[in-house]
């Protein structure tokens, strides 16, 4: 099929092939609506010591140290990936703010050898910083309870500062720009699809 017999087949179904594109920028505009009341956040965390100790043994010090908290670094995004640990910060999350009414795709990343960044969506801003707060201090107890009797001195602990907070989709010009695309593509295989099968005329 040549380009100017598209061409054409667009015409005679300009109007259908406009009706599947409203509908795609449709569902661009309704997403767009939907993100505006998501508050996308990201937080900071570092993987720290309690305090620094000199030892001639192979223990987490000296030489092993950077090993030593990349590998505590790992367990932290491992135990982020736990339910329990979610659901004990989303709940005391939600005393702090009532009006809290989820949060959503929680994910880390180590990006050094002791620092970590979560991502995650929320239903409020305010809800957004509490469960930032309450999931640092909900690691830092599992963290305290793997040293229970202090027996390593120069223990592990988490430290962050406030999330960066942004209210709505990241990008809505990519999100229309999708929506615009996939309604040109989509468009066009709707009006090719009903030129091969066109409707039997009555008698």
């Amino acid at each position: 099929m040549h380009l100017e017999e598209l061409i054409e087949i667009i015409k005679k179904e300009k109007y259908t092939y406009l009706a599947v594109m409203g509908i795609c920028l449709g569902i661009g505009v309704v997403t767009l609506l939907i993100f505006s009341k998501v508050y996308q956040a990201e937080l900071l965390v570092n993987v720290t010591r309690a305090g620094v100790v000199e030892t001639q043994e192979y223990a987490y010090d000296d030489f092993y140290r950077l090993q030593a908290d990349e590998r505590f670094a790992d367990t932290i995004v491992r135990w982020i990936g736990s339910q329990r640990i979610l659901n004990d910060s989303i709940s005391v999350a939600r005393k702090n703010d009532p009006a809290l009414e989820w949060i959503r795709k929680v994910k880390a990343r180590r990006v050094s050898s002791q620092a970590i960044i979560i991502t995650y969506t929320s239903s409020s801003q305010k809800g957004a910083q509490e469960f930032a707060k309450t999931l640092v201090v909900t690691i830092n107890k599992q963290i305290t309870d793997l040293n229970k009797e202090g027996r390593e001195e120069g223990w592990f602990i988490l430290q962050s500062n406030s999330p960066t907070i942004q209210k709505g989709a990241e990008n809505p010009v990519s999100i229309l720009a999708s929506a615009l695309a996939g309604g040109v593509f989509v468009g066009f295989w709707v009006v090719l699809i009903k030129e091969a099968f066109p409707k039997k005329r009555k008698r």
